[in-house]
């Protein structure tokens, strides 16, 4: 069955936002190591109990700032310069590979190629490379039951 892929802006801010976040492991990892460096200097007296509680703003502060505002704007920025992302795609698949169509284009890629996958309630990232990847929105796949077929491949 084929399907229909259609990029938009916020689809592209979605799948930077995604590249962009580390596995859940990796997160609460990063946040317990800071949380602890801050309160152990605090504890030794080199920070003020404001110095700590700055840090921990500033810490937090920047990655808002990261997902909310810089990614955001370069995703938008992508989207624009990339005029292929504008183009609507045909994708079908069988158990061994993925096919991609489009007015200027075409390709497939085995399912074994692709080093990694993440996932969230939005979107597929299929991952060529550590920082290169295809984006498969899920709102391209009409019942459930296609997406399904699809991650089943993966």
């Amino acid at each position: 069955m084929t399907h229909t892929l259609t990029i938009t802006e916020g689809d592209v801010v979605c799948a930077q936002r995604l590249h962009a976040t580390p596995n859940t492991s990796l997160s609460v990892f990063l946040v317990v190591v800071a949380v602890i460096v801050v309160v152990g200097t605090y504890a030794e007296g080199r920070f003020s109990a404001g110095a700590a509680i700055g840090s921990l703003v500033g810490m937090f502060g920047g990655l808002a700032v990261l997902f909310l505002v810089i990614i955001p704007y370069r995703a938008r920025r992508i989207y624009r310069q990339q005029k292929n992302l504008h183009l609507n795609h045909n994708f079908w698949w069988d158990n061994q590979m993925i096919f991609f169509q489009s007015e200027d284009s075409e390709g497939k890629t085995r399912w074994s190629d692709f080093t990694k996958v993440k996932e969230n309630r939005k979107m597929l990232l299929l991952y060529h490379s550590d920082t290169l990847f295809s984006m498969v929105p899920k709102h391209c796949f009409v019942r459930r039951e296609d997406l399904e077929a699809f991650k089943s491949c993966l």
